[in-house]
């Protein structure tokens, strides 16, 4: 198949599902790919006994998919990273090991990942094809300078220590070898899961030669003769002229200069990405995964990915990476972070007929990453069409460096890990229901991946350009998708619609369109002519939302339409952290129920001839569906007598997770109880107490009554008991239940977590495992200074009774 199109038997049908209405079924009991996996990082040790306990931990904690992560001894030595994994990667002692937890992980249920390297970036098998590489086929290849002090020519890059024994994934064989010493070594001892327990392929950065700083420009020891069969002329009479000015637009080349970027864009799909999807089907295996900075996509000159699309189509399930904060919500000290780069994979996905898109979240987010910013960081790429999830991170053992290396920490190392179950199970649901309709998208918006790759002013124009358009319609609650110069020239015009693989679109908006494909602009202006909307900057205004969201906030809310059958979904998402009221409508006619998460209820909505109101807390979500039945009444407002509960309280610590000389230490704590007013437990416990306290409060009621209890603020979790029964388990706010209360007294416990930020921002205990341990020295001066924020911890308030 070639990449740069579309199949001729591609179905107007998104393949894998039946469109006869939303499953409440399926909801209720999701299917456990829709489950977050946690990279499980391989870095001490592999004892089965120990890795299988470990994997039941994560199931009774509600996770039902895993990535096994292997972080080989000779992945980036000598302190960049420090483990003592063994036995070593790709050996016959650690394929035993592997197959032994794959099938533990089968007996459970689980769905497991197959990540492809040992470390990253994915081609190299952890330095082992560099290392049987005598003849040098596979090293990397530039044309340019060398050291900067050499004339212009063709060289081969020497392999050297850590990053440096990556090998070129574009020269030929490079690929073959790599799925010989992997896939197949996988193959041999768990391929019975393969389509079973084991679905999808996971690669991490895989990328081409690219120099970011000018000094030369990939090449391959073919490079002149494919790029003459594919433009028919030779480069090498421009390549200096394209390399002194490969960050700088110059009008003379820009051609050459766009014709080197797409040749080395074609050669990283047919050499590198196709090969992998090719074996991975050929096994019953689908491949996943991210590129490296897909995020920046105006920079594609710099990283290895070539024309992003493009390459993102090579994927059956194509991913985004989200780490280091790139998307972030606004805070009272820091503007956040908004990028549009998850509709990149969902719209690659949804125009290949396949509704899965994934992502990489959470790397180098920091411990002081709370539950409503994590479920703001699901929310953002979930309304954008990603509905699968890889996080980090579970480590094996979290001793020595791994103390302060790779945030956030999740397990049993980390306060709330008894009451994550919760965000697990919303993911999991709502990553499930988007996947089980049709996405309704209306609106194209055109990727310029040849302005991207012209250089210089137009390519930092193209760029802003690009970031307005998807902000302006994102504020405007309109859902579009990515077409590019292939899918965009590839695509067929019908009835007035412009059909894109699967998806089929009214409406195109340029933000920019200079360097646009000649086959691409006639099919646009085929489009045009046949009826098509064709908008500017100028006339974005006339794009479609995708529902009617009144309000002063409306413009900060984001909306996604599915529909199956004669059920029609939106699922609408509040991105900021204010509380905001909202008037809602809906095209089509008829019940509207609320597809609730965290209960799996169908929930009837009050819904008005204009609509009806809805009360979005900060970073707060609904999914609404029209035409479905309901399976409870709508809930009942609250708004009687309002009591709160200030006095009578008690606190006790229960457990603290503190740094130790050589790993985190958690101690039980035999405290009694007491008094204590709502407030900031750090004047009890210390400005660096991470843990968990359990609060306590009688309180007497003259009869017993339906009410609503509102814990108010908590800092950051918690789980509650009124009488001795449990409430049902929330992670994130607001912490709302229904209650009943009995006549006389009453025993309300609240038992709160609050994060490891405290802890590891101990300077003293900090400085010291830093000096035996030298952390990480790219993403520590990032994690020390976010580690210092939302110390804030405890039962804050008010609570009250309505």
């Amino acid at each position: 198949m070639n990449f740069k199109m579309f199949a001729a038997v591609m179905s107007v049908t998104v393949a894998g599902t039946a469109f006869g209405g939303f499953s409440k079924e399926k909801f209720r009991n999701p299917e456990n790919i829709h489950s977050p996996a946690y990279f499980w990082m391989w870095n001490s040790k592999l004892e089965p006994e120990k890795l299988n306990a470990q994997l039941d931990d994560m199931l009774a904690h509600g996770m039902r998919s895993i990535c096994i992560h292997p972080f080989p001894l000779d992945f980036r030595p000598n302190g960049v990273f420090d483990s003592s994994m063994s036995p070593d990667y790709l050996t016959e002692g650690y394929f035993r090991v592997f197959s032994n937890v794959v099938d533990h992980a089968a007996s459970l249920g689980m769905n497991v990942w197959l990540y492809d390297e040992g470390g990253w970036p994915s081609g190299g098998a952890c330095g082992q094809i560099a290392a049987a590489d005598r003849e040098g086929r596979f090293q990397k290849r530039f044309f340019g300078y060398g050291n900067g002090r050499e004339p212009l020519a063709l060289r081969a890059r020497p392999y050297g220590p850590g990053s440096g024994n990556y090998p070129s994934i574009i020269e030929k064989g490079t690929t073959e070898e790599f799925i010989r010493r992997t896939h197949q070594s996988y193959k041999r001892y768990i391929g019975h899961h393969f389509g079973g327990a084991i679905k999808y392929t996971f690669m991490d950065e895989p990328a081409m030669p690219q120099d970011h700083y000018g000094a030369n420009l990939g090449w391959t020891a073919d490079f002149e003769e494919v790029f003459k069969r594919k433009k028919g002329y030779d480069i090498r009479p421009f390549a200096k002229a394209i390399l002194d000015r490969k960050h700088t637009f110059d009008p003379e080349i820009v051609r050459q200069r766009i014709d080197y970027f797409d040749v080395m864009a074609d050669l990283f799909v047919e050499r590198f990405m196709k090969p992998i999807k090719d074996w991975d089907n050929a096994n019953g295996l689908k491949s996943s995964g991210h590129l490296n900075g897909e995020d920046i996509p105006e920079w594609a000159s710099r990283y290895g990915y070539g024309a992003l699309l493009r390459s993102l189509r090579a994927m059956d399930v194509p991913g985004v990476d989200v780490i280091w904060r790139q998307l972030f919500p606004e805070t009272p000290n820091t503007p956040g972070s908004r990028l549009p780069f998850p509709r990149y994979a969902s719209s690659v996905a949804h125009q290949q007929g396949h509704m899965l898109s994934m992502t990489e979240s959470f790397g180098i987010y920091g411990n002081s990453f709370t539950p409503d910013q994590m479920k703001w960081l699901v929310d953002y790429q979930l309304v954008r069409g990603i509905n699968m999830f890889v996080f980090g991170y579970y480590n094996v053992s979290n001793a020595g460096q791994w103390m302060l290396l790779f945030e956030p920490h999740s397990g049993p190392v980390a306060p709330w890990w008894d009451m994550e179950k919760p965000y697990f199970e919303y993911m999991a649901r709502t990553g499930q229901i988007l996947a089980d309709g049709r996405p309704a998208v209306d609106i194209a918006v055109y990727f310029d991946s040849r302005a991207f790759w012209a250089g210089g002013s137009e390519t930092e124009s193209a760029g802003a350009m690009h970031y307005a358009v998807a902000d302006t319609l994102d504020k405007m609650n309109c859902e579009y998708e990515f077409v590019d110069d292939d899918s965009l020239a590839a695509a067929e015009v019908k009835d007035g619609r412009l059909h894109v693989g699967a998806m089929s679109y009214s409406t195109f908006v340029l933000p920019t369109s200079k360097w646009m494909r000649d086959d691409a602009r006639a099919k646009l202006e085929e489009f045009r002519s046949k009826g098509g909307k064709v908008l500017t900057t100028d006339t974005i205004a006339e794009a479609k939302p995708v529902c009617r969201i009144g309000g002063r906030c409306a413009p900060w809310f984001r909306a996604a339409k599915r529909v199956n059958g004669s059920e029609t979904l939106y699922f609408i998402v509040n991105e900021t952290r204010h509380q905001a009221y909202v008037n809602i409508d809906f095209d089509e006619k008829g019940d509207v129920v609320r597809a609730d998460p965290e209960s799996g209820d169908f929930i009837s909505v009050n819904r008005g001839k204009e609509g009806f109101g809805w009360q979005f807390p900060g970073y707060g979500s609904a999914i609404f569906i029209v035409g479905a039945k309901a399976d409870k009444p709508a809930t009942p407002n609250y708004d009687g007598d309002v009591r709160e509960l200030k006095e009578g309280w008690t606190v006790r610590p229960l457990v603290s997770h503190s740094l130790g000389d050589d790993d985190f230490v958690i101690s039980r704590i035999n405290a009694a109880a007491v008094p204590t007013a709502i407030g900031d437990w750090r004047t009890l416990f210390g400005d660096h107490f991470s843990g968990k306290a359990l609060y306590s409060c009688r309180f007497r009621c003259e009869k017993a009554e339906k009410v609503m209890l509102d814990l108010g603020k908590v800092g950051w979790t918690c789980s509650v008991r009124l009488n001795g029964k449990e409430l049902p388990a929330k992670f994130f706010g607001p912490f709302c239940w229904e209650i009943e209360t009995m006549a006389g007294e009453n025993v309300l416990e609240v038992t709160v977590a609050n994060m490891l930020a405290n802890a590891v921002s101990d300077p003293v205990k900090r400085a010291k495992a830093a000096a035996k341990y030298p952390p990480n020295s790219t993403y520590d001066p990032r994690q020390r200074v976010w580690d210092r924020e939302n110390h804030e911890s405890g039962l804050m308030g008010p609570v009250r009774l309505r």
